[in-house]
């Protein structure tokens, strides 16, 4: 039930999940062992990979390299296929296939990817550095996370009330482990 490979999974009563990871490459595609898992039948089993580049001279964030897998359908950017490896800069669209397409933004040196449509519509993932505070409250969930050594340390984020496997918490972060039930603002999530 530990988890320690800078992944967790949160689902929400009747709401989509959300992928939280900090990982130098993320995978997206139809295996379930991908770090976003898709539906969609033209996505190939791994079908396109965002990984970390290098940090800008003026020290800010290191971009994130969107790159096709060889996927049978391809992958496109802004409506136009997808050559090599191409950075994301501040918001904007991808597809993976024709019928996939995911909606991502770039804040606070974090990567926000979101599933507008089809099979899995509303399914999002957050991705940053070991480290890093991602802050879920863009997405509906106002706790924030932290990755020490692959594991995710749960935080109260900006939310009023929380309750940890029905206890209080109070101002301190708590590793996740599969299983572990939440209840922050009234809104329920199990771990997975």
């Amino acid at each position: 039930a530990l988890l320690t490979a800078g992944k967790v999974e949160l689902r929400r009563r009747n709401k989509p999940a959300i992928v939280a990871c900090a990982a130098a490459k993320l995978v997206l595609g139809r295996d379930a062992l991908c770090d976003l898992s898709l539906r969609a039948g033209g996505v190939s089993r791994q079908h396109a990979e965002l990984s970390r580049g290098e940090p800008p001279p003026d020290g800010g964030a290191a971009p994130y390299l969107l790159r096709d897998l060889d996927s049978r359908n391809g992958t496109s950017l802004r409506g136009l296929p997808l050559a090599g490896k191409v950075p994301l800069v501040g918001s904007g669209r991808f597809s993976l296939g024709d019928d996939c397409p995911i909606d991502y933004e770039l804040a606070g040196g974090a990567l926000i990817l979101r599933v507008p449509s089809g099979l899995d519509r509303g399914l999002s993932l957050i991705a940053g550095e070991e480290g890093q505070r991602l802050d879920l409250a863009p997405l509906g969930i106002p706790l924030d996370l932290v990755f020490q050594r692959g594991r995710p340390l749960l935080g109260r984020g900006g939310s009023r009330e929380v309750k940890f496997n029905d206890e209080p918490l109070g101002e301190v972060r708590v590793q996740l482990i599969r299983g572990d039930r939440l209840l922050a603002d009234g809104d329920e999530i199990d771990v997975g």
